[in-house]
């Protein structure tokens, strides 16, 4: 390493030590410590409040769930397909052929 390069080095690196360290004091722990957490509660007390909710899945949900299913087999039926037909994969691999004879 040359002695300008070296010396640039080492003022910086001195320079970077000269700073103050910000006092962050204890904020995020203070916040921490007054935040309000949810309560812990008995699975039990879940399972009942989850058995006296209308239950959202209906036939009408389960019929529109099972249309998107076919649509979308349907769209990935439709893209495993060959993207180039047969007549025009003939003509490519003839001009291929053509052009490494030359």
């Amino acid at each position: 390493m040359p002695l300008r390069q070296f010396i640039m080095l080492t003022a910086f690196a001195g320079l970077a030590h000269c700073g103050t360290i910000p006092d962050v004091g204890g904020t995020s722990a203070d916040a921490a410590r007054a935040a309000d957490f949810p309560e812990l509660v008995a699975i039990d007390s879940l399972i009942e409040r989850s058995e006296t909710i209308a239950p959202q899945i209906t036939p009408a949900s389960i019929a529109t769930t099972n249309d998107r299913i076919a649509q979308l087999r349907n769209r990935a039926r439709a893209m495993r397909r060959p993207v180039v037909d047969q007549a025009t994969r003939a003509r490519m691999r003839a001009a291929i052929a053509r052009a490494a004879l030359r």
